[in-house]
Order: structure tokens, then C-alpha cells, then sequence
């Protein structure tokens, strides 16, 4: 099976593809790796052990495309099948999407959630075409987030720290909504308590200066807990450092399709306070905190993507009550953690997720 995708780089799409590339390679299938754009600088060193499927001849009949719909029908002819991933966050995909559904050589379209699936049935009217919809849940490496192991070494000090990974590069209009994690932590935590927020954020979406100018624009009050900033990609084993060094994940997102920083979080022990809404609902049990949506806004993503979509709002209030009950409540904390790490790393992986692919794969297909 020819694997289009760009596994070089931190972007969600990225992250995606290299790991499912690597659950496939564990489930022995036989694949050759069809690069998006190959990298200016030398790639043959950016991923290692994908070289040998990247330099693999990839004429096969049948690919597995991890891209936008846009792009599918690059990668789709008479006589080549696919299965192609249709990921989206918001209430509903834009109408050209249900255009690219309409392709006849496009056997699956594979979303990372019922919450992503929904999205699609908005659109699609066709029987045939909404029987292409297949959920296959994206996954954690269970080798690298887990519990036991090591800290990050530059949190030494004693402290309780509520923590977010991701993106954020549009500011108060971001999806990902860490102003309003930020604004309820500095209203709610004093200078004097021994509490952090702890942010680790994505390069692969705004700069450094773009960042910063978000955060000065929130205007912050001055006196509030202390917030902590990790800027740029680190290795993914230094990443489950960070979440170990931390006591709670916090994602007040608008909008996801499946959320792999709650999985790795999760996967390591933390307790997750979240929107109460999208992706992450598949594997979030409800002994999580979950905070109530206050109401459906307009998307304010790129309109081209989003103008048809809405996103949640969550309730600031309730969010304060949730981060101070997690900052109260310590130990019952630790134990939701504890059950979160034991679920997630036993039944959300790369190689479970890799093993439905190929499963679809054989039947949609008919691959060898």
C-alpha cells in the first residue's frame, strides 16, 4: 500500500503520519511512503527508520492518503483506489469536501472521531457515499507515554502545575481557546499559592514574536500564579517528560477532531479538564472533569474551512470551579490519572489504530 502523507515536521498532520507509519511498519505491512513536499534540508536524517519505505518504489494500485480532501484527487485515477483520511474539527465540513467524497476511487473516508463523523453527515445525502464514513481513532506510543520515567529537569521546584500542549497562533480567535484557560487560571490562582500553568507550544503555527504578541494582548493581571512557557519542538520522548513534571492537562478547546495531546496526556496519568464538547468525548470518561459549554459560537478559523462550521464555547466560571476543585482535590486527581494512563494505553495505540486501517484496507481494497 502506497502511504501518502508528510511525516517530516510537529504539525498535527505530521505527528499523525509519522506515528501511524510506524504502527504499519509494527503490523509487518507491506508499504512504500509517498512524501507531500520533500523537506529543503537533508530528510534522510529528520526520521530514520521511515528511510528505507520513503525511498521504496511506491507503484502500488491502492494508497492511504493523509491529506485534506483537497488533495485527494492528486492521488486518485482509474485504476488507483484509496482510502483517505477526511479529518475536521468544527460542526459540519465544507461543501467542497462532499464534492471530493463524490469520487468514485475513494473507497473509505476515515475520520478520528464520531464527533469528526457527524461533521461529515451534515453534507452528505448519497447512501453509497455516507457508507464510505469509518471511524478510526488515532493513538498514543505506549513505550514513550506512560507514567513511569523520567521528569523534565527544569521543573525542580515543588509545585502543582496545570498544564496545556498545542498550538495557538490565532490568539482570542484560536480554536484551541488558551486565552480563556489563561484568563480563568490568572482570576482564580493567587501569587501566593504554589500552583503553575505550564504551556508547551507548538512552533509548527505561529512564531515566537506572533506568540508573545497574543499573550500581551490578553492583558493579564499581574498578580496571579505563575505561568511557564516551553516554545518550539522537542522529541516526543522529552515531551512525556513534561507532562510528567505536570498534575493536570487542561484543553479548553473550541473544537477537535480527536486531540493527541489529551491521549498522550492521559497515557502518562494526568487527569484532563476539558471542554465538554467534540472529538476527545470518544475516550474521555466522564470522572474527568468536563466543563460546560456556555454556548455555539461561528467558527473563527479560516473561512475557506470553516464558514459553514460552529464551535463550543466553554464557560469560564465553570472552568475556575473545575482547575480549583483539581487544585483541592489532589489525591482523587492522581487516581483519576492513574485510570486514565491504564485505559488509553490499552486501548488507544498506533498499532491499534494501524491494524484498522489495514483491516479496512483489505476489505475496501481487496489489498494484498
Amino acid at each position: 500500500m502506497n502511504v501518502c502523507c508528510n511525516p517530516f515536521g510537529t504539525s498535527g498532520y505530521s505527528q499523525h503520519s509519522k506515528n501511524l507509519l510506524r504502527g504499519l511498519i509494527k503490523n509487518n505491512a507491506d508499504i512504500a511512503i509517498e512524501i507531500w513536499g520533500i523537506p529543503s534540508q537533508d530528510w534522510r536524517g529528520m526520521e530514520p527508520d521511515l528511510n528505507q519505505y520513503i525511498e521504496k518504489d511506491y507503484t502500488y494500485e491502492n494508497s492511504l492518503i493523509i491529506a485534506m480532501p483537497e488533495f485527494w484527487k492528486l492521488k486518485t485515477s482509474d485504476h488507483v483506489n484509496s482510502l483517505a483520511y477526511g479529518i475536521f474539527e468544527g460542526t459540519k465540513v465544507p461543501m467542497g469536501w462532499a464534492e471530493a467524497a463524490k469520487n468514485e476511487n475513494i473507497k473509505a473516508i476515515i475520520c478520528a472521531s464520531n464527533h469528526n463523523m457527524e461533521a461529515w453527515l451534515k453534507v452528505l445525502e448519497d447512501e453509497e457515499i455516507i457508507n464510505k464514513l469509518q471511524v478510526v481513532h488515532h493513538g498514543v506510543n505506549p513505550d514513550i507515554f506512560k507514567p513511569e520515567g523520567e521528569k523534565d529537569k527544569n521543573f525542580t521546584e515543588e509545585k502543582f502545575r496545570f498544564l496545556f500542549v498545542g498550538g495557538w497562533k490565532d490568539g482570542i480567535n484560536d480554536r484551541k481557546g488558551l486565552d480563556l484557560a489563561l484568563k480563568a487560571f490568572s482570576e482564580e490562582f493567587k501569587p501566593e499559592e504554589n500552583v503553575d500553568f505550564v504551556l508547551k507550544i507548538n512552533d509548527a503555527y505561529q512564531s515566537l514574536d506572533q506568540f508573545n504578541y497574543n499573550i500581551n494582548s490578553l492583558k493579564l493581571p499581574e498578580k496571579r500564579g505563575k505561568i511557564q512557557i516551553i516554545f518550539g519542538s522537542i522529541p516526543e520522548i522529552e515531551l512525556a517528560k513534561v507532562y510528567r513534571s505536570c498534575d493536570v492537562f487542561v484543553m479548553p478547546s473550541k473544537a477537535e477532531s480527536f486531540c493527541m495531546p489529551v491521549a498522550e496526556a492521559m497515557a502518562v496519568g494526568l487527569p484532563i479538564i476539558a471542554t465538554n464538547y467534540s472529538g476527545y468525548l470518544d475516550y474521555v470518561t466522564k470522572d474527568n472533569l468536563l466543563v460546560r459549554v456556555e454556548k455555539m459560537i461561528q467558527a473563527t478559523g479560516e473561512p475557506w474551512w470553516y464558514e459553514q462550521a460552529q464551535w463550543a464555547l466553554l464557560d469560564i466560571e465553570d472552568l475556575k470551579k473545575k482547575m480549583r476543585y483539581a487544585y483541592n482535590h489532589r489525591e482523587k486527581m492522581k487516581n483519576i490519572g492513574m485510570k486514565n494512563s491504564e485505559n488509553v494505553r490499552k486501548n488507544l495505540t498506533w498499532e491499534q489504530s494501524a491494524k484498522k486501517i489495514l483491516e479496512l484496507a483489505e476489505e475496501r481494497l481487496n489489498a494484498k
